[in-house]
């Protein structure tokens, strides 16, 4: 008893190909399409090319993993039929092609989203430059600022020494105090008529 990890799940087909001998080895879990490429591949037929295969008294195998196993001696047959499109079908398909182009262009307008886009990318492209001459004369105003405040520094202090100098020069001299007569005292302290003012 096991678990079934040693059992080889691998099966061989032998195949004359044109008179040569041919050995495919697939698996019991592919598909009949994988067996089928496999068959292209040996055969070097395309993609679309029909594969057949005859056993040695003429009846037709299918290409499927449950096909029956054969020997060297008796190899299964190989008759490959090529598909061919002729010349005017590609003009068919050629003109579908190009008439369902024109409709998807339509339906979708992506030429106006096309021209929409790269119109917009260019006044974004505008836009980033234009920033970007912003910021190259913002950095020149900082420095400019800069050059201001400290000439204004240099300035002030300059000032505040010359204010100091000046005000030491201004002190005014001091006169002797000035008093007022009793007379001229009591004479402000009287009312004035009005009329004889006039």
């Amino acid at each position: 008893m096991g678990n079934g990890a040693s059992y080889d799940a691998s099966k061989s087909i032998y195949l004359d190909v044109s008179g040569k001998l041919q050995k495919i080895v697939f698996s019991r879990h592919c598909s009949s399409r994988d067996i089928q490429e496999l068959l292209l591949q040996v055969t070097g037929s395309g993609k679309y090319a029909t594969i057949t295969l005859q056993d040695g008294s003429g009846a037709l195998i299918s290409i499927a993993p449950t096909m029956p196993i054969n020997t060297p001696r008796n190899p299964y047959k190989v008759l490959v039929q090529e598909s061919r499109q002729s010349h005017g079908d590609d003009e068919v398909l050629q003109t579908v092609l190009t008439q369902v182009a024109e409709q998807f262009d339509k339906a979708f307008k992506v030429t106006e989203l096309k021209e929409e886009v790269t119109r917009r990318l260019t006044a974004i492209e505008k836009r980033m430059e234009m920033e970007g001459l912003k910021a190259v004369e913002i950095e020149k105003c900082k420095q400019e600022l800069s050059n201001i405040k400290y000439q204004i520094l240099n300035a002030k202090t300059a000032y505040s020494v010359d204010e100091k100098k000046i005000g030491i020069k201004r002190d005014v001299p001091k006169y002797p105090k000035y008093t007022l007569s009793q007379e001229t005292i009591d004479y402000l302290k009287k009312p004035t008529d009005r009329k004889s003012v006039v």
